[in-house]
């Protein structure tokens, strides 16, 4: 069977998602894949049939406008000519709708094709002419794959058809000077080390996480350290809380890009990974958590319960709530033995193979008639 992926995105968690696929893909069916030249990690791509795409000259989609349409149909025109029976699209992008919809019109032989849709509903604040182009894309596939049942059964709810689910497999990360050797569980007396790990967006709930930390009494903060590690703009909340707080030694801020090897880093220092998300679909950092087994305490929005089996290898608090978050955090702080069997329970989950699995979405993909 011949399969063509596209991914066009050029960093972050997509191109390590892609590439574990894309290996998995490769074993079961004749695959090529396209995407874009300057992607991050392109050299791990070896053993790959890979054609490269110059997709943003400049990296704004308004400066480039013009040339999108033509380089859109080049990309078509290579897929086309590979003539796959699947053509699998691993992350949105705003060429994809455009590309699929060449893809319809000009093929005699009409390939299946199937979408991984992440976020099935776009998240707060995102911005009108993205929500558009994601809403299109959707509807021009013939199969979507989504990443939890939640949203399975949402996008059943509101009409759509053709909708399979696969949860989302771990992502391997840490370059090799980040080896796997696992941090001991924290003594009672040692500091409670909380992450927040990812992209600094509106939805992801930050000020309620600030905020809980701030509602600390200051003797029990000093058993606490808390690490907000990413990149973005911050909101005036959560800046004025930081400025109070960054000369602590309770807190700990790195504002910038993160390499696979400052996450590991990153990982193994800390107890509890936190995310405090006020919307969400699932997220990519979970699974990076566990690889790194480590529970994780989520909010109960989207597939974010589900992906920490509803309480089993974390814990889940009500969303937009900081409340809920100082009180699970004071909880885990005075019952350690709470946080051992959450990480218990994660490193049983790993060892038994447990965990969603790349070869089983690979399969999943490769049977149209699945899921």
């Amino acid at each position: 069977m011949k399969v063509a992926l596209v991914y066009l995105g050029r960093k972050g968690a997509g191109p390590i998602f892609t590439l574990e696929l894309a290996k998995r893909l490769h074993e079961r069916a004749d695959l090529r894949c396209y995407v874009a030249e300057n992607m991050e990690g392109l050299a791990s791509w070896t053993g790959l049939s890979v054609e490269t795409f110059r997709v943003f000259s400049s990296g704004k989609p308004f400066n480039d406008f013009f040339l999108l349409f033509s380089r859109a149909k080049t990309i078509a025109n290579a897929v086309l000519d590979f003539a796959p029976e699947i053509v699998l699209f691993t992350m949105t992008h705003p060429l994809n709708w455009y590309i699929i919809s060449q893809l319809k019109r000009r093929s005699i032989h009409q390939p299946l094709v199937t979408g991984i849709i992440h976020d099935p509903i776009p998240h707060r604040g995102e911005r009108v002419w993205v929500r558009l182009l994601q809403h299109l894309e959707m509807k021009r596939y013939d199969r979507r794959i989504v990443l939890s049942e939640n949203f399975k059964y949402y996008l059943l709810r509101k009409g759509w058809k053709n909708i399979a689910c696969h949860p989302h497999p771990l992502l391997p990360l840490g370059g090799s000077s980040c080896s796997m050797e696992l941090a001991a569980p924290p003594a009672e007396e040692k500091a409670l080390r909380l992450l927040f790990l990812g992209r600094f967006d509106k939805y992801k709930g930050i000020p309620y996480l600030l905020r809980a930390f701030d509602l600390l009494p200051s003797e029990v903060r000093k058993r606490v350290h808390l690490t907000l590690a990413g990149t973005g703009r911050l909101d005036r909340v959560s800046r004025r809380l930081i400025k109070k707080y960054n000369e602590s030694l309770s807190f700990s801020l790195v504002n910038r890009w993160l390499s696979e090897d400052d996450i590991c880093s990153l990982m193994k220092q800390c107890d509890l990974v936190v995310l405090p998300y006020t919307h969400a679909t699932q997220s990519g950092v979970v699974p990076i958590a566990f690889h790194y087994r480590k529970p994780v305490l989520v909010t109960a929005t989207g597939g974010l319960p589900e992906q920490v089996q509803f309480g089993r290898l974390g814990f889940v608090v009500e969303a937009a709530n900081d409340y809920a978050l100082l009180s699970c955090i004071l909880t885990v702080l005075h019952n350690r033995d709470m946080l051992k069997e959450k990480r218990e329970n994660v490193v049983r989950f790993m060892e038994k193979g447990e965990y969603p699995k790349w070869e089983t979405l690979a399969e999943l993909i490769l049977t149209p008639e699945g899921g």
